[in-house]
């Protein structure tokens, strides 16, 4: 059912408060269908006023609002509150319509974050499971929040949500304050979402409220009594005073202009600023052949943000491709692939200059549009391997077979996070497959992936010593590091002379055929007598890549050795571990059945149930703490705390001396403590080698 004229006057001219959204409502179709057809015609206009009011009017006299209304209309309302008031009564699926809004687009971060609250707030309420995709949009979204409000709103989404995931990509980001907005907004949202609609409308029509920066005035300021200065003659409080006040009150931030007149012709006023605070139905809504043409790469901007791709195709119909924007009808096409939409980026494709021509250097999406490409078997084969292999530690087998299978760009590509990521000697396996990929395609053979390769080589030999002495020390890390050095320099050389030789053939080339314009760089040499200079330069050039292919082969063999030597070391460290590992174990065999000479102990138990005494520590024990092996002196002393706080396990084993009954020995791997009871007190006496006990007692006899 289509509005009529007559309704859209009166609901664009309603206003917010009880008697206007009263006499909208009492005008709507009787049948519930009928009303369900004429909201679904006012939210395809694209009237953002309307809708808002039609759809408050509805819910104020009780009549039915369907949420898939939502889908398209979630982007149009003019304010969130009411959006808030609006979706808190729709009937029918919430969560899945706002779901729907926020893939369509068309919506800032603020008002996406908001539907992603509204529908976890509907599964909350109506104990239903979140719909397919709601927890990945959350996600997505949270990668992209750059505002305070956007995050404000995501952070009170996730109290809702309740997601680990979600929580782990905010936390880094979020500052206290973000999430005390977030809390605070969670709890106004519900309060919102649940009161009656009749709560939320003023009873009386709300006082003028000028918005949008600095007011300035639509009409001049003139005196009561003075002439009109419509040059009627009459005195202006007798003449046009009445009608300027009315227009008074529709003061924008442009001087002499009403913000009625701003809508109407929005265009004419336009500024970068007022177009960044537009919304998608507004951006829509302008006539692309008025736009000021200093405005039109932050226009193509607005659009792209909120996947406006028909409106960018209006305005290429209108305004053509020109150079200072054709990088962001590209960033267009771009956005368009990654959305899903690949008919209207292929539109959009066809207005691009060069669009025929396959030497231009477009991007891999613009190229896919451009040629009406599908992925195909073969790619979605190797998607399928991509998908299975994400999670795997390693990406040898993946990387090698790219290579394989003819894809060794993309494989050397892929076998650099290979190398990232995979162990260390598997990672050398791809750097070989790497290196070899880069022979076949006719390359330079050093590529970046050495230089991360050595990094993890020179990490994993920092962990162990090399034949005794530090990693960085040793003759294979010095001559590394040389090669290296020296593959830095040949390519800044070789760079340098290419330079030189497409400048001097550019130049032989003008003195030839004078008609060649200066700005042309040709990607290839002109046909042309080479002069000297250039054949100079190509030999050079020649030279040079000689001696990079030596150097690399030097490099190749330096990391050889390197890695030779990390090997060894690793494999020495490994024999001295099982080494020190059985003489631990020995030692541990003979303490559990070796004991002190019998003659100098007594069988006699010692207490295990003491009170707690306070440590005092002898001049002998203290002085000789500094020659115990550090671990041995670490542990007396915190077996001295526990003996004095009375612990029943630090005296479990404990003997008297037979030569003194007050000195009590306890057993500290090959170390013996020597300490006496008091009634307050416990006083640490030594802690000597078990071989030296026997002298040690006679002190004490």
């Amino acid at each position: 059912m289509k509005p009529s004229p007559k309704f859209l006057t009166q609901a664009a001219h309603c206003r917010y408060f009880l008697g206007d959204l009263l006499e909208l409502g009492a005008a709507l179709p009787l049948d519930d269908d009928d009303l369900d057809s004429l909201l679904e015609s006012v939210v395809s206009r694209h009237e953002p006023l309307v809708l808002t009011n039609l759809m408050l009017a509805t819910l104020l006299v009780d009549r039915p609002l369907d949420a898939r209304h939502l889908t398209t209309g979630a982007g149009q309302f003019d304010d969130i509150g009411k959006m808030i008031t609006i979706a808190g009564h729709c009937r029918g699926e919430l969560a899945t319509a706002m779901l729907a809004a926020i893939r369509r687009g068309h919506m800032s971060w603020e008002r996406e974050a908001l539907a992603l609250f509204i529908a976890a707030w509907h599964c909350q309420v109506k104990t239903c499971d979140w719909p397919d995709g709601l927890i990945t949009e959350a996600r997505v979204l949270a990668r992209r929040v750059i505002t305070l409000e956007a995050g404000a709103l995501l952070h009170a989404a996730a109290h809702l949500l309740d997601d680990k995931d979600l929580w782990g990509i905010l936390d880094p980001e979020s500052s206290p304050e973000i999430r005390r907005l977030g809390e605070q907004s969670a709890q106004s949202i519900i309060h919102n979402l649940e009161k009656p609609v009749l709560d939320t409308i003023p009873e009386l029509p709300p006082p003028v409220v000028l918005q949008g920066g600095t007011i300035q005035r639509a009409v001049a300021r003139v005196g009561r009594n003075e002439p009109c200065p419509c040059g009627s003659g009459k005195k202006y409080k007798r003449c046009c005073q009445e009608k300027d006040i009315e227009r008074l009150r529709d003061s924008s931030e442009i001087a002499g202009v009403t913000r009625q007149e701003q809508r109407e012709s929005p265009e004419v006023y336009l500024t970068e600023d007022r177009l960044w605070e537009m919304r998608s139905h507004d951006l829509v809504a302008l006539d692309p052949e008025k736009i000021p043409p200093e405005l039109y790469c932050s226009y193509i901007n607005s659009l792209n943000l909120y996947d406006e791709f028909e409106a960018v195709l209006s305005f290429l119909e209108a305004n053509g491709v020109q150079n200072d924007y054709e990088g962001n009808i590209v960033d267009s096409i771009e956005r368009a692939m990654s959305v899903k939409k690949p008919e209207l980026a292929r539109r959009l494709a066809a207005h691009v200059p060069d669009f025929n021509d396959t030497q231009s250097s477009f991007p891999l999406s613009f190229r896919f549009a451009r040629d009406r490409l599908e992925p195909g078997p073969a790619l979605e084969l190797i998607e399928s391997a991509a998908l299975d292999s994400l999670d795997k530690t390693s990406l040898t087998d993946f990387t090698c077979q790219l290579i394989d299978v003819g894809c060794p760009a993309l494989g050397i590509l892929v076998g650099r996070g290979a190398i990232a990521y995979s162990d260390l000697w598997e990672a050398e396996t791809v750097l070989n497959h790497l290196l070899e990929a880069r022979d076949r395609l006719e390359l330079l053979p050093a590529d970046v992936a050495e230089g991360l390769f050595e990094q993890r080589l020179l990490e994993r030999a920092s962990a162990t010593t090399i034949s005794g002495a530090n990693a960085r020390s040793t003759v294979e890390y010095e001559q590394l590091q040389t090669a290296k050095a020296r593959a830095k320099e040949l390519e800044k050389k070789l760079a340098e002379k290419e330079r030189a030789l497409k400048t001097a053939q550019l130049t032989s080339a003008r003195k030839q055929h004078p008609e060649i314009p200066e700005v042309a760089v040709p990607d290839t040499p002109t046909t042309t007598r080479p002069n000297a200079e250039v054949v100079e330069l190509q030999s050079a050039i020649i030279d040079l890549k000689q001696e990079v292919r030596r150097n690399h082969q030097d490099r190749n063999h330096y990391r050889r050795k390197f890695k030779t030597a990390v090997a060894n070391s690793e494999a020495m460290e490994k024999d001295n571990q099982a080494i020190r590992a059985e003489l631990e174990a020995s030692l541990a065999a003979t303490e559990a059945t070796e004991d002190d000479a019998p003659e100098l102990l007594l069988d006699e138990a010692v207490a295990t149930s003491h009170p707690v005494r306070v440590p005092v520590f002898a001049r002998r024990f203290t002085a000789g703490l500094g020659r115990l092996p550090e671990t041995t002196a670490r542990k007396a002393v915190h077996l001295s705390g526990r003996l004095a706080a009375g612990e029943e396990a630090a005296f479990q084993g404990t003997k008297r001396l037979a030569a003194n009954r007050k000195i009590i020995r306890q057993r500290l791997g090959t170390y013996r403590l020597l300490f006496r009871l008091e009634a307050t007190e416990l006083v640490v006496l030594e802690c000597v080698h078990r071989r030296e006990l026997e002298r040690s007692v006679g002190r004490y006899s």
